[in-house]
């Protein structure tokens, strides 16, 4: 009988070991949600660099003239544009002056989404439309 009580004392009860397996986890739930969060920032970095790239992909595809599809490269693409034909003709002199082009401020509201991910800015440009006085003049200043 003696040797049964010193075998059972050097080892853990199973009471101490389920104590210990607590614990254990109590202590690791900090890091479990710690990894999440970096998953989650992880995920977020990557969906803003790509939301940039496509941002600055749609904005070429504005200055060339060409209209940006709807669904680009897995983003839902909506732009919205407005114009300001009231800015003042005084800024452009010369060549460009008041008397041979009309000056329109245009805003360009660029919103991409994607799995619950947002990202939205805004292009401004200036257009510059040519003003003839005749249809000769409009024929002729082409040459």
């Amino acid at each position: 009988m003696r040797e049964l009580r010193t075998l059972s004392a050097d080892g853990f009860s199973v009471i101490e070991a389920l104590a210990a397996t607590a614990l254990l986890v109590i202590a690791l739930s900090p890091v479990y949600s710690m990894l999440q969060q970096l998953s989650d920032a992880a995920t977020r970095s990557m969906h803003l660099t790509d939301a940039a790239h496509q941002y600055r992909l749609i904005c070429a595809l504005i200055k060339t003239g060409d209209n940006p599809p709807e669904n680009l490269n897995g983003w839902q693409v909506s732009i919205e544009r407005s114009s300001n034909p009231t800015i003042d003709r005084s800024i452009v002199d010369g060549y460009l002056g008041a008397d041979f082009f009309s000056v329109t401020q245009v805003s360009y509201q660029i919103s991409l989404e994607k799995d619950n991910f947002r990202y939205s800015n805004q292009l401004s440009e200036l257009e510059l439309t040519p003003i003839y006085e005749t249809p000769e003049d409009a024929i002729f200043s082409r040459f």
